[in-house]
Parts: C-alpha cells; structure tokens; sequence
C-alpha cells in the first residue's frame, strides 16, 4: 500500500515537472476552417464522477494534420462544464493543460473545478466558473483519447551507483542512456503509425480544431508544467485566438534537451536551499550538514536496512513541490539528523524508525529508482511515462553526447547536490537511439510574441522542476507579459496551494484581462500565510 505522503505528493503533482524546452515560431499559421477534416460527437460521460455536470464529446481530427490526403484519424475527449451565471455574464471558454507530456486533463477535471476534498483551496474560483465555460480535453496519447502507445515496456537505470562518495558520472550517463536507448527504439517500433504523431505541433492543431467547433472565438489558456509549452506554441501559432494566457509553470523559450539538463545542475539545489531557509538559519545549518553526511554515510536499520543518499534524499527532495509537503520534507530531515547525528544508538534507531513510517517509498527497488515524477505518471509499463520520452523527443530535436551530461552531472555534484546529477542525467537524456529527424520539432522562436492582451507567466523561485530563470525567458520572450514569482519550490502555482498574492492577479486576468502594473513578488512565510512583496 502506498503511504499517505506518496499518495499527497502524487495527487499534487499538476504536470510532474517533465517539461520539454520550448522551441516555438514567430509566425502564426493562417486561420484554418477544420471542419471538413473534424467531427464533434456529443455523448454520456465516462469516469468522469467527480463532475456529473459535465457534458462529454468526442473530437475526430486527423493523425496528420499535415498530410491532407491521410485519412488516418485520432480522437480527442473532452468535458465541458458549463458556465454557472447568465448568458449575459458569460465571457466565453477557458481550458487547460495539466502537464507531463502523459497527463490526462479528464482526470484533473475535478481538482480543477475544486471537488477534491484532500485541497480545499484548489480550483478555479467560483468567479471564474460563474463566467466562462470550462473545458477539460486528453491530448492524443493520453487518457481517454486516441492512439495510444502500445506494448511499450522497461524503464532505464544508472548502473551501479556507489552509496557513498564521489560518482563515475561518465558511467552512470552511459549506463542510463544506453538502457533507455532499446526501450524508445522498441516503442516506436511497436506503434511506427502512432508516435510520429504525438509531439506538441499536432496537439496544438487539435486544440485550435476543438476551438473552431465549440464556435469560440478565442480561448482563455492556463498551462501547467509541459502545458506552458503547448499554450506557448499554440499562442506562436494562433495569437489571435487568445483573450488570456497563463502559463504557471513555464518552460524555457528556445531551450535544446542539453540546455534542460543545465538547468537542472542548480534548480534542485535552489529548491533545497528556498525550502530550508523558510525554518530559519538553524534548520537550514541542518539541512546542509545532512545533505553532505549522506555522501559519506548510510543509515542502518532493522526497519529500513541500509539506506543510502540514493534511496533517502530523492524521497526528502522530492517532497518539496507543495506547501504543505514543506512541512513533511521538514519532518523527514529532522529524522535524517537525529538518524545521523543523535548521540545515541537508540534515538538513531527510533528516528530511523519514524522515517520509516513518513514513507515507504524509501525501500524503492533497483529497477525503479527513477525520478518521482516518472513514477507519478502511474505504472511505469503503461503509456504515460513513454508518452513523456517520446513527445520530448518529437518536440526537441537536439541529442546530447554521453559526454555532454554527464559534464553537467558533474557540475551538479561539485554544486554541492550529489544526487541532483541523476536528474541532470534524466533532463539531458531524454532521447538517446532516437532519430534526430523523429515527429516534427517545434521551430525556435524569432520575434517576441504580440498577443492581445499578453500573458502571466507564474514560476516559484525555487522551482526544482522548471527553473525560474528558464520562466523569465519566456515572459521575455511575450511582448508586455507580467512575470509573477512566488517564493517557494512549489512547481505550479495557482490554485495550488494557498497564495493569494498569486490567485488574485491572475483571476483578475482571467476576468478582465487587465494584467499587473508590474512584476510581482511573493513571499512564502510558514505559519503566517503567504504575502506580497516588493516586485
């Protein structure tokens, strides 16, 4: 059974951070009238539950949109909530994206509106769902839609990791792309008429189709994690069918597989040190001396064995994607103190014990030490996680040498964050045996973007997922877009946890599409709430 602490931190994850760098055009693509390839077919919902109000279609668009006379289809379902006020004060639709690539927006439906009972806070406000038709939809691939990846099965590991001092990046880098490089050559092989078509240029046309035949003129666009980068080249391809965008979360403009993997080197480490000085000076002095025991210590156990820097500080780190996590990561390395440095044998036992208790994923197998994010997605032998590697991999046309990553996993290291190298490895490796030439890349962005009324672009400072620096480059990148930071390791902001210096400009929006007079700042201050700052 999966502990509470694993259940909360995958129930929070809004896009698991498995973002690919944004590669976008300048150049918007003519209006099209999609009706004469598509088709929307209204039936009963389907494991849809949490919202019995909803009305549920079916959307035929074309496999390829760029083959005219392919008669190939994929179907895209969708869920549309709609409006709770007058006609009169309707506005029009609002949709989103969840994230991944692999995450079902059917299946967030629910957060979204604010019927889960485990984040009373989440969900669209009732002012946003009293003017604008939500529409929930699964890209092609995932959840509901269709094609899906077929037999798809395997996940890479980093050969044999040392539990203790420094680490032969070079191997690791080679073991880890070596393994992955036969499982995506065996998934494209087994679906040859299906993952071309998956990569975010053609999700971005079935979006604009879905537009065209709910007759709305424009969306109203939040993205999340990997969805900042469909809002993104939707709005390089469609500027004038937004009225808003949100992009929370968001990917970097232009960046290659190689420049990901970088950012990775200092994000996790960002996380850490944002997470650690929010419980003052002292705690973060303890933070610090655990992070570097564990480079030259395992702890012993008779519940837990011995755990290593490998199995014990992905889980401690791993937590910090949400407010309250702060407070379990907080409690998981005050264990890992008293475990490491409590003066007697008996009070290291009985912290050890208790760590044992905030989390079994603690005793994860071999085969499986992969990033929580992957593991979120859900069963690794299912399509969401190779939905991950096979869009990044259509999408971003780069392919990093093993000497290239495992250089930035070194530098991770040296920066003081041992296991940060192993999710350096993973954002740097997304593609190896793929074919450079594989689906349709995003073209890289020319001039900045001019939209009708901009965009927000909402990144935590301490983001470990999507690093704040990439954001700023794609609110530079959106002529007059409004950057708000919140500070925090939080990887998607709004509506997420608790913060109103983050909620209320960006309702604002939504409602009136008025953006902020200026950059702003958000403090994250644990016990008091969440204020505003200076910006």
């Amino acid at each position: 059974m999966r502990s509470l602490v694993a259940a909360m931190a995958a129930a929070v994850i809004v896009g698991s951070g498995l973002t690919a760098g944004i590669t976008t055009t300048a150049a918007a693509v003519p209006d099209q009238a999609p009706s004469s390839r598509t088709s929307l077919t209204w039936h009963e919902c389907r494991e849809l539950s949490d919202v019995p109000d909803a009305k549920c279609a079916t959307l035929t668009v074309p496999l390829d949109w760029d083959a005219v006379d392919d008669t190939r289809t994929a179907s895209i379902e969708i869920a549309v909530q709609r409006a709770t006020g007058t006609r009169a004060e309707r506005l029009g639709a609002l949709t989103f994206n969840p994230g991944g690539p692999g995450v079902s927006g059917l299946d967030a439906f629910g957060r979204i509106l604010g019927r889960n009972p485990l984040f009373p806070w989440a969900g669209l406000p009732q002012s946003v769902q009293r003017r604008f038709d939500i529409v929930a939809w699964d890209p092609r691939g995932i959840g509901q839609s269709q094609p899906q990846l077929r037999g798809c099965s395997g996940m890479p590991n980093f050969g044999d990791l040392p539990a203790t001092g420094p680490v032969d990046w070079t191997a690791a880098t080679r073991a880890y792309m070596e393994s992955l490089a036969p499982i995506l050559q065996d998934c494209i092989t087994r679906n040859p008429e299906v993952a071309p078509y998956m990569g975010t240029h053609y999700v971005v046309r079935d979006l604009e189709a879905l537009r065209a035949a709910l007759s709305e003129p424009q969306w109203n666009f939040w993205g999340m994690s990997y969805g900042t980068q469909v809002g993104s080249a939707y709005a390089r391809m469609y500027p004038q069918r937004l009225r808003t965008l949100v992009l929370d979360g968001a990917v970097p403009a232009n960046a290659t597989l190689l420049e990901r993997g970088a950012h990775q080197v200092w994000s996790r480490q960002y996380a850490v040190s944002t997470f650690a000085s929010s419980y003052g000076p002292k705690f973060a002095t303890k933070v610090r001396r655990v992070i570097k025991a564990m480079d030259r210590r395992t702890i012993e156990s008779e519940v837990l064995g011995a755990q290593t820097r490998w199995d014990i500080m992905r889980v401690a780190i791993g937590q910090l994607n949400a407010e309250f996590n702060y407070k379990i990561s907080r409690t998981i390395f005050i264990q890992l103190y008293e475990a490491l440095f409590a003066p007697e044998a008996a009070a290291r036992d009985r912290a050890a014990s208790k760590l044992a208790l905030l989390s079994d994923e603690l005793r994860i197998p071999d085969e499986l030490r992969i990033s929580e994010e992957l593991r979120a997605l859900g069963d690794p032998d299912r399509s969401p996680a190779y939905m991950t590697w096979i869009v990044n991999c259509a999408d971003i046309h780069d392919r990093p040498t093993v000497d290239q990553v495992a250089n930035l996993a070194r530098s991770a290291e040296e920066a003081g964050l041992t296991i940060a190298g192993t999710w350096t490895i993973e954002r740097g490796a997304w593609c190896p045996g793929v074919r450079s030439d594989f689906g349709r890349a995003l073209p890289r962005m020319g001039n900045p973007l001019k939209l009708p009324h901009s965009a927000i672009v909402v990144n935590s400072t301490g983001d470990p997922f999507t690093a704040w620096i990439g954001a700023r480059q794609m609110a530079d990148s959106i002529l007059g877009a409004r950057m708000i930071s919140f500070t925090s390791s939080q990887h998607v902001t709004y509506r997420q946890v608790p913060a109103p210096c983050v909620d209320d400009p960006v309702t604002h929006y939504f409602l009136t599409a008025g953006l902020p007079s200026v950059d702003l700042a958000c403090a994250f201050v644990p016990g008091k709430g969440i204020v505003l700052g200076a910006g």
